[in-house]
């Protein structure tokens, strides 16, 4: 048999112990995180869609004679791939892609939260027509839902506002900042409640398969929402600015801080 010694040699050969540095530990931390966050989220989007086509199927109706586009199925698909799905990918995008200046990430970041906006109306619009002969506004899921909304259009139109006016003022964006990537994350966090609340609905009637389907994507909702929350919240993860040498450069993970010394130092924006 091998000593403890021979074992703890033979694992470091093959690379399986390694004395990892703080800031390769928080890289591996984030990665790690991402990852979860997409799977969880994929995984959360379709079966999300296979509850959808399974609860509509077996209603067997559609709603204001146009076909299956208004269909009250049409509601849960829209808003979790707007307001879940999308909304979570826009928040992580500045964590992600670093080495990409602020003002390039704001483009997509724009193109995203449009993206949302869309979905969102479409995805309210087939909801009030499908339920046009039921009283609205009667349970928790409504009422967070609406709220969710409001604060996500007035999100983005104060953040069009401060980013891409031209009128906007730099120390006014300067300001709008940390305000904006609070709101951010506050709607980002009620529209899975609401997403929750809406799977609840289902879930807490149905003990079908496609219940159970409706549980697992709330599960996964859960998961995906954890795992973005860390992301944006954790300020380990903050973009950075510095001055640097080459080596530290090609870093895309800097700690939250501000170091000073005669030959390095960085600050976080972020």
């Amino acid at each position: 048999m091998m000593t403890d010694i021979e074992t703890s040699a033979s694992l470091h050969q093959y690379g399986f112990m390694k004395n990892l540095s703080p800031q390769q530990h928080k890289r591996n931390v984030f990665f790690a995180t991402f990852f979860a966050a997409q799977v969880s989220g994929l995984l959360m989007v379709v079966l999300i869609i296979v509850w959808a086509i399974n609860g509509n199927n077996a209603s067997g109706t559609h709603v204001g004679g146009i076909g299956p586009f208004l269909s009250f199925y049409y509601h849960p698909v829209l808003m979790t791939i707007g307001m879940v799905f999308l909304t979570g990918q826009g928040a992580m995008l500045f964590r992600v892609l670093t080495r990409v200046d602020r003002n390039i990430l704001k483009i997509p970041h724009l193109l995203l939260m449009s993206t949302v906006t869309i979905l969102t109306a479409l995805g309210t619009y087939a909801i009030f027509v499908a339920q046009a002969d039921v009283t609205p506004m009667r349970d928790l899921h409504d009422w967070v839902g609406l709220l969710t909304i409001i604060l996500f259009g007035v999100q983005f139109i104060f953040g069009f506002l401060a980013k891409f006016y031209p009128g906007a003022s730099p120390p006014l964006a300067q300001w709008y900042r940390p305000v904006h990537n609070f709101m951010g994350a506050l709607v980002f966090v009620l529209a899975c409640a609401s997403a929750l609340t809406g799977l609840a609905l289902d879930g807490e009637k149905d003990f079908s398969t496609n219940g159970s389907i409706s549980k697992a994507a709330g599960l996964f909702t859960i998961c995906f929402a954890i795992c973005v929350v860390v992301l944006v919240v954790n300020r380990d993860f903050a973009r950075t600015s510095w001055t640097t040498s080459k080596s530290e450069e090609r870093s895309p993970l800097l700690t939250n801080a501000v170091l000073t010394s005669s030959n390095r130092g960085y600050t976080a924006i972020e």
